[in-house]
């Protein structure tokens, strides 16, 4: 089903015109030579443009990681149903700021402090702190409050 108009009449109702400066004379002949110095001046006026790095990664470094003795490493290469991280890995020496040597295994290794996590380990003197239950409630002791780590949640799944 041909109307015999152009979709440009529908929207504008009337038929487009081209500009001059679009359409070639019949008679017009390029010179190579011209075209190729014309073009050599455009492209020594571009200047490249400077990279710069508008989003600089900034990882996440735990706060306790400076004073723990023990780190757990994160392992990047695993397969489904490992395990994040091996360890406890006993921390040797700071060597800066940035890298760690840990023991891996009885071999000494310098880790970048983006793959590691500080190891928390439960006090071995909870009996002595906590009351036991046979004390008679006139007895007054000062117990010294344990650490607990609010950050720290476990969950058990059944």
């Amino acid at each position: 089903m041909d109307i015999g108009s152009s979709p440009a009449e529908f929207v504008f109702g009337t038929t487009l015109r081209i500009l001059g400066k679009f359409v070639l004379p019949d008679d017009f002949a390029p010179d190579p030579h011209e075209f190729i110095e014309e073009f050599w001046h455009h492209m020594r006026k571009i200047k490249p443009v400077p990279v710069d790095h508008k989003y600089k990664r900034k990882p996440f470094l735990f706060k306790d990681l400076t004073v723990c003795s023990h780190v757990f490493m994160r392992n990047h290469a695993k397969k489904s149903l490992e395990r994040p991280y091996t360890g406890p890995h006993k921390i040797i020496n700071r060597t800066s700021d940035r890298v760690y040597e840990i023991d891996i295994n009885g071999v000494s290794r310098q880790v970048s402090v983006e793959h590691l996590k500080p190891a928390h380990f439960m006090r071995e003197d909870i009996e002595s702190i906590l009351p036991v239950q046979g004390d008679s409630p006139n007895v007054i002791e000062v117990v010294p409050p344990v650490r607990t780590y609010a950050r720290k949640q476990v969950t058990f799944k059944l």
